[in-house]
């Protein structure tokens, strides 16, 4: 339904056009969704829009990803690094959520990435203890240009904003906010991406969209 809604008459034939055209280029076509002014339609699944005449999900296909763009005032810089590629891995499993496989996790972050380790043109790390007051100590000491999240995430209905679960001194959940989270990343220059490889992550809420 949500498909259906939005790809008819106009939009549906450009839509159309434009992937016959970009098939002929052998190229791909990004379906780009600006929702900055509309945050209370930006938490419904987009990724799951459904083209029922061609049988397929548009995001499954390499060749129609479907990004999510938040218009920021700032000018984006430039994702080029000097160097190797830095990548520091967060991995949190607390006591008191249900466990997750983090030595899975790092293996196959190890694996995936094994080759360009090798290489030299990949360093990749992880943060010893996953407590965000280790976080910024290391930041200060390393140049890093990817944080790799992985654990559990949930959307604060009191807050109005998304946490993701970093362990305490006692390996319980600490939650971490959006606002807590987001100066160690800002003000680290080196930092050119952040992945977060948790639940609910995507959440928004419906006033501010960088909730």
């Amino acid at each position: 339904p949500l498909y259906d809604v939005i790809f008819r008459d106009e939009l549906l034939l450009a839509w159309s056009r434009s992937q016959d055209r970009t098939r002929e280029q052998g190229v791909g076509l990004r379906l780009r969704l600006r929702l900055t002014d509309a945050a209370e339609i930006a938490g419904l699944p987009w990724e799951l829009l459904y083209d029922a005449p061609n049988n397929s999900f548009i995001a499954q296909s390499e060749r129609t990803p479907v990004v999510r763009y938040v218009a920021i005032p700032s000018v984006p810089r430039t994702i080029k690094v000097d160097g190797p590629l830095r990548v520091l891995a967060v991995i949190s499993s607390p006591s008191d959520l249900e466990g997750l496989d983090v030595e899975g996790e790092w293996t196959r972050l190890q694996e995936a990435m094994a080759d360009r380790i090798e290489a030299g043109s990949v360093v990749l790390d992880r943060l010893p203890r996953p407590v965000v007051s280790a976080l910024g100590p290391w930041l200060r000491r390393h140049q890093t240009h990817v944080i790799h999240f992985v654990g559990h995430g949930d959307f604060d209905e009191r807050l109005r904003e998304g946490v993701v679960y970093f362990e305490d001194d006692h390996g319980a959940r600490a939650s971490v906010t959006s606002s807590v989270l987001g100066p160690f990343v800002r003000d680290h220059d080196p930092l050119r991406m952040v992945v977060l490889n948790a639940c609910r992550s995507a959440r928004t809420d419906a006033l501010d969209p960088f909730g």
